[in-house]
């Protein structure tokens, strides 16, 4: 196995290249090789599997398919095999159809349990490549912070008993994550920062409410108001009808914890519209585009549709959550023909 110098020292700088990408990817991995405990627990959060072998293999060539950053080929107590293809993003973009060609390089490992194509970036986030008729390749979008974050709960597990050299190579692998700008870190000048600038913003949302509010022409039932929650940043609307089996409910979630709310990775918030009532609804038609809401959400809570922050682009932010708004509860009032907002 190649030292962790020696590997590092075929990143050196040349005429042709960058090499902050080749660097960190030989680092990355020498760090990961040096325990095989945190070998393993990276791999199994990155596969979301138990594995008790990893095998790890830098600048893999793929062929046709391209060169692949790190490949990882893993197997569990029962020999199940689990192969990975990870791409390393710092500063350069994504290469023409570079996804795809790792997706099928993968797809020819057909014997393997999983076959999961990583995609690491700094924040740009990367929607699924398309995938060629074949076995599965689930696709894992990751940002370097959640790195450093796994990485840094792994090392302070792990505080007073430390292993094969596994929590001092990672403590330095961190140093060097913070020093690039892959890791995030509050000090005590951005909390006092956040606090200064928090009734501002929330102000500024609850006026994207209040406009949405006034947008919609949804009468209810008599004597059922509009109802607001300002703590959580949500309104309620009225009964869509007397037989009070269905409302409108809209705002900023900072809560969600779910892995399939993603953005709550940047701890932002996300604009949603949800359902909910007694009335039975289903996926289809003008719902298509809507989900079942998380498990923790209540049980009179029956679809909901959801704008993550980070899928909002450019600066105009109020201009697309009040679209956004807007036309989900539209979608909404269409499926259960209520006259819908203006």
């Amino acid at each position: 196995m190649t030292s962790l110098f020696g590997r590092l020292f075929r990143c050196r700088p040349r005429p042709d290249r960058r090499p902050e990408e080749d660097f960190f990817t030989e680092a990355l991995v020498g760090v990961l090789q040096a325990s095989e405990r945190l070998s393993r627990d990276f791999v199994g959060w990155l596969i979301c599997q138990t594995v008790d072998r990893v095998r790890l293999e830098t600048q893999r060539s793929a062929g046709a398919d391209g060169r692949i950053d790190i490949w990882i080929d893993a197997r569990n107590g029962g020999e199940a095999r689990h192969v990975v293809a990870m791409e390393n993003k710092i500063g350069a973009p994504e290469g023409d159809e570079q996804l795809s060609g790792y997706s099928a390089y993968l797809q020819r490992f057909d014997q393997a349990e999983t076959r999961t194509l990583v995609y690491a970036t700094m924040h740009e986030r990367k929607a699924r490549p398309p995938s060629p008729e074949g076995p599965p390749v689930r696709f894992r979008p990751v940002f370097w912070f959640e790195v450093a974050d796994w990485l840094r709960r792994w090392v302070d597990a792990r505080r007073w008993s430390p292993d094969d050299g596994g929590v001092f190579f990672a403590r330095e692998l961190l140093e060097l994550m913070e020093q690039w700008g892959m890791a995030m870190t509050l000090n005590a000048g951005d909390l006092a920062a956040a606090t200064a600038y928090r009734r501002t913003v929330e102000g500024r949302l609850l006026q994207i409410l209040e406009e949405v509010k006034g947008a919609c022409e949804l009468a209810g039932a008599p004597g059922n108001p509009w109802a607001h929650e300002r703590q959580f940043l949500h309104y309620r609307s009225p009964w869509l009808d007397d037989q009070k089996d269905m409302y409108v409910l809209f705002g900023f979630d900072f809560q969600r914890d779910d892995a399939e709310w993603s953005v709550e990775r940047l701890r932002l918030p996300s604009a949603y519209v949800a359902a909910a009532g007694s009335r039975e609804l289903s996926h289809g038609g003008p719902l298509s585009n809507w989900t079942e809401p998380p498990a923790a959400w209540p049980e009179d809570y029956l679809l909901v549709r959801q704008l993550a922050s980070l899928d909002v682009r450019g600066d105009s932010l109020h201009e697309q959550y009040l679209d956004f708004f807007r036309n989900a509860i539209s979608e909404l009032c269409e499926a259960v023909g209520k006259g819908n907002s203006g």
